[in-house]
């Protein structure tokens, strides 16, 4: 592997990592949210079912993300003997 792809591949690292605990954490204080009776009496139920629905959303992501994630995908073997991480 190239010094340029080992850079790539950890710049992509980093951003999963990244774009993970954000999501992670933003699942998180929808949940806090809606754990709150006090927060969801005051809230149409709209609000509340739209808030349920990002929750499912983003955990959907999460899992795609953790499937193509470096150390989780399989290598396969390309032509000429090389190979290629594939999901």
């Amino acid at each position: 592997m190239t010094a340029e792809l080992q850079e790539d591949n950890r710049r992509l690292r980093a951003a999963n990592a990244e774009v993970n605990a954000l999501l992670a954490n933003t699942a998180e204080r929808l949940r806090t949210v809606l754990d709150d009776e006090a927060i969801v009496e005051k809230i149409p139920i709209e609000a509340s079912t739209a808030m349920e629905l990002a929750i499912e959303s983003i955990d959907i992501v999460l899992e795609k993300l953790k499937a193509v994630q470096p150390g989780t995908m399989r290598l396969a073997t390309l032509p000429g003997g090389s190979t290629s991480e594939t999901p």
